[in-house]
């Protein structure tokens, strides 16, 4: 498969008057966009072939390459890119503005001027940035605005583009640029960079360029089908790498000269993008800033300010992380993990709804006691296939919804199987893993003792906090029989966990009559509790 690179071997020798640009010389120059040019005088322009010999002589080539500096100087040897003016650079990094910006100006010829905004580099500043484009302006986008105004001209036609955060950013500043300055502006290329969010800006900017821009996008792609711009026309490209991997640009496939495009996005990618969308519509402004300085803080509060040092320092740094985002408060946590529950339910879980429920049950406290005496019953009656049946049916009621969410998908899809075979492939698996168990008793026992072992270790440990929060916010005697409750269950949950994740399978019957034995002496003995203490209420007052 041939690359940006075999284009520039093929096509080098023919200057921009020669041959007019294609899609291929926008990929190239948004690579090149990389380049850090600390060092280099540009108050006058320069041939790139030149800055790149002064490079090599001083500083070498940085920016985000990765080792794979070939295109850099591959096309510094060309006629077609060597000859090229630099104009102009900018680079902006503040952390604490979290503001990650760099861009450049090419004359192609006299006519014909390219700007190039650089996506993220490897500061945490840089993705935060990233992230922050979901719901608000950010620096990025007012340094890029500014930029292009700064370097619209009487004799040059503007061609924008951008790859990644740098798409975003030529889609920003074209799409608010004046309109008196717009006729300058002959074109714009995104490659694979998320659109504007509705807070940023409405459709109606959109529309003023939609007729002079075209998105491209690998065709596993990620970052290109956020808020995506879908008035702008889109082509996929294959790539010779695999998965989000596809996102650098010098994978993407060329051929007789043109982007090597296929018909549609892999399916794993519409999978995620369709989980992402629903994440985001379901997260409000506030719940998204929140969510994003927390995240953010946590990795910089590791003393990590870049993704080298993450990826130099491996499982010490993802460790480091995770202890700070444990520590992250509820509402960050929260909103979280509406991520993995909208990829399970194929809907972001309904805050309203939730709360509703919430509240129900907080109301009647009773009701959850009620339901462990109803279990504690069931234990009783049928003490050895309890385990089995509780499993089964809870895998059939899994594969049962995931069946309808597949057929639902495939039918606004029009079936196409293709679309949606990660959907399918994951009804195949389960249905494959429901049909083993049920021939194999033994691996739905296995399976079944480590889920009722994990739920009691996570039973105990919520009552050792509410035992926690009991004895600060009361005297050591005050409501003494509730907290010897509470040491009690801690106690026997976890013997429970710890017998059920090594106990024979003939033992099982015994195991679930002692279960329903403690499930019914602990909701009779809360039920107790609540109604002294409404008792209790009745009398104060």
């Amino acid at each position: 498969m041939d690359n940006m690179n075999d284009y520039l071997r093929w096509y080098g020798d023919f200057t921009f008057e020669e041959k007019p640009l294609t899609e291929v010389d926008n990929f190239i120059f948004c690579k090149l966009a990389y380049l850090i040019l600390d060092g280099i005088d540009l108050s006058k322009p320069k041939k790139y072939a030149d800055v790149v010999s002064e490079l090599l002589a001083t500083t070498g080539i940085q920016g985000a390459f990765y080792g794979n500096n070939e295109t850099v100087t591959l096309a510094a040897e060309t006629r077609r890119f060597g000859t090229v003016r630099l104009v102009d650079y900018k680079d902006v990094y503040d952390r604490s503005l979290s503001a990650q910006f760099a861009a450049m100006t090419f004359d192609l010829t006299d006519e014909l001027r390219f700007i190039a905004y650089r996506g993220t580099d490897d500061t945490i500043a840089g993705w935060k940035e990233d992230f922050m484009i979901s719901f608000t302006k950010t620096e990025a986008q007012k340094c890029a605005l500014a930029y292009l105004k700064d370097n619209i001209d009487e004799t040059h036609s503007i061609i924008v583009a951008g790859h990644s955060k740098g798409a975003n950013l030529a889609l920003y500043a074209a799409a608010h640029l004046d309109d008196d300055l717009q006729d300058r502006v002959s074109f714009l290329y995104m490659n694979d960079g998320p659109g504007l969010c509705p807070e940023v800006c409405d459709k109606a900017c959109i529309s003023k360029i939609s007729n002079k821009a075209i998105r491209y996008m690998p065709e596993y792609s990620i970052f290109g089908k956020l808020f995506e711009e879908k008035e702008i026309p889109g082509i996929v490209v294959k790539s010779s790498a695999e998965g989000v991997m596809q996102h650098d640009i010098t994978t993407w496939a060329v051929k007789h000269g043109k982007a090597d495009v296929i018909e549609s996005n892999a399916a794993g990618s519409i999978f995620i993008n369709q989980v992402l969308d629903q994440w985001i519509e379901s997260v409000n402004n506030e719940q998204r800033l929140n969510f994003v300085n927390n995240l953010f803080n946590s990795i910089e509060k590791s003393g990590l300010h870049t993704t080298t040092q993450i990826m130099e320092k491996g499982p010490f740094a993802l460790e480091k992380i995770l202890i700070e985002l444990l520590s992250l408060d509820k509402s960050t946590v929260k909103t979280f993990m509406k991520l993995p529950v909208t990829a399970a339910l194929d809907k972001a879980p309904d805050d309203e709804k939730a709360s509703k429920i919430n509240s129900f049950f907080k109301e009647q406290k009773w009701l959850p006691y009620l339901i462990m005496i109803l279990v504690s019953i069931v234990l009783f009656i049928i003490p050895e296939y309890t385990l089995q049946a509780g499993i089964s049916l809870l895998l059939f009621g899994v594969i049962v919804f995931e069946l309808v969410v597949t057929v639902r998908h495939l039918w606004k899809a029009k079936w196409n199987l293709q679309t949606e075979s990660t959907r399918v492939y994951m009804c195949i698996i389960l249905i494959g893993i429901y049909a083993m168990l049920l021939v194999k008793e033994d691996a739905l026992f296995l399976i079944g003792s480590v889920v009722i072992g994990i739920m009691f270790l996570a039973w105990a440990y919520r009552n050792a906090i509410k035992f926690r929060n009991l004895c600060d916010s009361t005297e050591k005697r005050e409501r003494k029989l509730e907290k010897v409750k509470l040491i009690i269950e801690i106690v026997f949950l976890i013997i429970l966990a710890g017998f059920i994740f090594v106990a024979p399978r003939d033992t099982l019957a015994w195991y679930m009559v002692f279960l329903g034995q403690i499930l019914l002496v602990d909701g009779i003995v809360n039920i107790g509790f609540i109604i002294y203490d409404h008792h209790k209420s009745k009398s104060a007052i």
